[in-house]
């Protein structure tokens, strides 16, 4: 799973989820996959860096962000 942070108009948001590539089969067997970042956990900060501290106490890395 991959941590990210994006901005919206409530602050910013920080995410941990699986990235779908397009082209990717689906799971039934029927035509395929759009583009598409599914979530599994979320928190929403006032700050950045609030979102940067979450993500390290959840055991991410600060590496696999995006801004």
């Amino acid at each position: 799973m991959v941590w990210r942070i994006r901005k919206s108009s409530l602050g910013f948001i920080a995410e941990k989820g699986i990235e779908v590539k397009s082209g990717t089969p689906a799971p039934g067997g029927i035509g395929y996959l759009m583009p598409a970042f599914i979530v599994y956990e979320m928190a929403t900060f006032k700050t950045q860096r609030q979102a940067e501290k979450y993500i390290i106490q959840k055991g991410g890395t600060l590496a696999a962000l995006e801004a």
